[in-house]
């Protein structure tokens, strides 16, 4: 994958990638509000030589305070200090658990310590934190052992700070974890984008037909739900329907030809795009006759209000003539030829020779034809009467239809040379 690609997967998840963020830091706030919290409370000792005697002797006992930094911060983080510590706290705090709440920094090159103590309640963090403290500057120095010149111990510790009991926990740290679970979520959402990219074989635009050697006729906005009722004023087409019309006589060899308007699947069946096709050529002088053969759904016939009428499955079965069933509609030099209604299955009727007899009729009357079937890849409806057709023009509902079904759907058409004119996408951005 190009970073093209990338950008395109992050633009067509954008809803999920936002909603895998949301979760991810949901999933982080219920962490927060369920995890313990733990408090810290500090304070510092300054580990000196007691009462030098001279300026060389206070450089000695600062050389000495720093090179034994380290050994009193084990000190006081040992049970010499904690055992006695646990004691004065009470409250059950055993020598352990405050070994496990303790813990002792040192400042390079200096006597500096810094001793932490980490408690569920705040209150008890302080108190830990002055009691280890003031053990540490009592036991340390008889432990450590030594005397200056005056006889008294080498070394002295003393308190610079008194720990104060903290007013928010130290963990877990709320900014931290809502942004880690957030970006977390977000990462799993690339992922989910990411594959889902890779393994959408969804048609979006003329550019993803470029691998089938296919034309795109045109694209076609998506049609209302609610198409337009044949008494109502005169209806503006889109000029894309305009454009299409002119791709379509200009691959058309004949006069009067017939073009079959297929819907690749159920998503694109919409009888609309044949009927807005018809208008276009209707309204540019050309005798237009638009045929129903959909004897199933009647989408056609429903769409101009003539469900009810006799039309060409009746002329398919020969018990009415063609002439007798075609209607003429609102619209000036537009004709339609009702679905009817099929007393066998449709495809069996379409099977018959009839089929032929009736295009052949058509073309002869009118200047175009347009043909509306079911999808083809519901039912074998289309292909049949692709056999019979001039042209067949399919429709695809962009970000709907599949590659695999283009192919399924191109493999049933007759392999007459010319008989595919190209490829109608519904609902495809302009490109």
């Amino acid at each position: 994958m190009e970073l093209l690609d990338y950008l395109r997967a992050i633009r067509r998840s954008w809803l999920p990638l936002l909603a895998a963020t949301a979760i991810g830091a949901i999933a982080g706030a219920m962490y927060l509000s369920s995890a313990p919290q733990v408090y810290e409370a500090s304070t510092r000792i300054v580990v000196t030589a007691n009462e030098p005697v001279g300026i060389q002797d206070a450089q000695a006992g600062v050389d000495f305070a720093s090179s034994i930094a380290a050994t009193v911060a084990g000190i006081i983080d040992s049970p010499v200090v904690l055992e006695p510590a646990a004691a004065a706290l009470g409250g059950g705090t055993s020598t352990g658990d405050l070994e496990a709440m303790v813990g002792v920094t040192t400042q390079v090159a200096t006597g500096l310590l810094t001793v932490t103590v980490s408690a569920h309640e705040p209150g008890l963090a302080a108190d830990a934190a002055a009691t280890v403290a003031r053990f540490a500057v009592e036991v340390v120095p008889d432990s450590v052992g030594g005397e200056n010149l005056a006889g008294d111990d080498a070394l002295r510790l003393e308190i610079l700070s008194q720990p104060e009991p903290p007013s928010q926990a130290s963990s877990p740290d709320a900014k931290r974890v809502l942004v880690l679970t957030g970006l977390i979520g977000l990462g799993i959402g690339l992922v989910v984008a990411i594959v889902r990219f890779t393994r959408d074989d969804r048609v979006r635009t003329r550019d993803d037909l470029a691998t089938h050697g296919i034309g795109v006729l045109g694209v076609v906005p998506v049609p209302a739900r609610r198409a337009t009722a044949p008494d109502a004023d005169r209806t503006e087409v889109p000029a894309s329907y305009q454009e299409l019309r002119t791709r379509l006589l200009q691959a058309a060899d004949t006069a009067g030809h017939s073009v079959l308007v297929a819907p690749l699947s159920a998503t694109a069946s919409d009888a609309a795009v044949p009927h807005q096709l018809a208008l276009a050529f209707a309204r540019s002088n050309r005798r237009t006759l638009l045929v129903d053969l959909d004897g199933r759904e009647q989408r056609a016939s429903r769409l101009l209000e003539l469900a009810d009428s006799p039309g060409a499955m009746e002329v398919l079965a020969g018990e009415v003539d063609p002439d007798s069933t075609v209607v003429a509609t609102h619209e000036r030099g537009l004709w339609a030829l009702p679905a009817g209604h099929a007393a066998a299955d449709p495809a069996d009727l379409l099977e018959r020779p009839s089929l032929s007899r009736l295009l052949r009729w058509a073309e002869s009357q009118y200047d175009t034809v347009l043909v509306s079937v079911p999808p083809l890849l519901d039912v074998a409806d289309g292909a049949i009467v692709a056999g019979e057709a001039s042209q067949v023009t399919l429709t695809l509902r962009a970000g709907a239809d599949s590659h695999a079904s283009l192919r399924a759907a191109t493999s049933s058409l007759p392999e007459r040379p010319g008989v595919l004119t190209g490829v109608v996408l519904i609902g495809a951005p302009h490109t």
